[in-house]
C-alpha cells in the first residue's frame, strides 16, 4: 500500500501534466479552454478567413481590439480571469452581428473580427463596443479603464500582422477609439 507521501507525488505529478496538456491544448486549439471563447489562435483563423473572402470576392473585414490597460492580477488567470474574459467576450460580442467573431488574444486584450464589413461602417461598431465596455468599465470594482482601436482592412496583410497592428493602435489609444485603415 501507498504512503500518503507517495500518494501526495502521484497527485503532484498528474497536476503537473494536467497544466502541461491544458498549455498545449491552448496553443494549438482555437478556443480557450476555461471559457470556451476564441483564443489568439481562434482570432487569427477568424481573421484568416477573413482575408481569403477578401481576396476572392473583394470582401473588406475590419478588427477592433479592447485593451484593459490597469488590470489586475486577480482578472488576468484563474477562475476570476475566466469569468472576466467571459465577461468581457459576451459584452463586446452583444456589440457585433451573428457572423463576427469575438475573443480574447491575451488576459488584457480582446478582439472582434468583423467579417463582410461594409466600407466606413467601423467607426459605428467601434462606438458600439465603447458604449457597452463604458458600462462594463464603470460596474467593475477593479477596471478603471479600457482602450479601443479598430482597423478596416481593404489589403490581403498577412493575419498576423493585422492582429498586432490592431493591438499596436489599441495600447496607443486615447479615451476615444483609435482608428485605421490598411490598403
Amino acid at each position: 500500500m501507498d504512503t500518503e507521501s507517495e500518494l501526495r507525488r502521484r497527485v503532484e505529478m498528474l497536476e503537473a501534466e494536467l497544466d502541461r496538456l491544458r498549455t498545449t491544448l491552448q496553443v494549438v486549439g482555437p478556443v480557450d479552454i476555461e471559457t470556451g471563447t476564441l483564443n489568439r489562435i481562434g482570432i487569427l483563423d477568424a481573421l484568416e478567413r477573413s482575408r481569403h473572402w477578401l481576396t476572392r470576392r473583394g470582401d473588406i473585414y475590419g478588427i477592433v481590439i479592447v485593451w484593459f490597460p490597469d488590470l489586475p492580477d486577480h482578472a488576468r488567470s484563474g477562475p476570476e480571469g475566466a469569468e472576466f474574459r467571459t465577461h468581457v467576450t459576451a459584452t463586446i460580442g452583444a456589440a457585433v452581428r451573428d457572423v463576427d467573431s469575438v475573443g480574447s488574444v491575451a488576459p488584457d486584450t480582446f478582439a472582434a473580427v468583423l467579417a463582410d464589413l461594409n466600407a466606413g461602417a467601423l467607426p459605428a461598431v467601434t462606438t458600439r463596443i465603447g458604449a457597452l465596455v463604458d458600462r462594463l468599465v464603470a460596474a467593475a470594482d477593479s477596471v478603471t479603464a479600457a482602450r479601443i482601436g479598430g482597423i478596416e482592412v481593404l489589403s490581403s496583410k498577412s493575419s498576423g500582422l493585422v492582429l498586432e497592428e490592431a493591438i499596436e493602435l489599441a495600447r496607443n489609444a486615447g479615451s476615444t477609439p483609435a482608428l485605421d485603415r490598411l490598403e
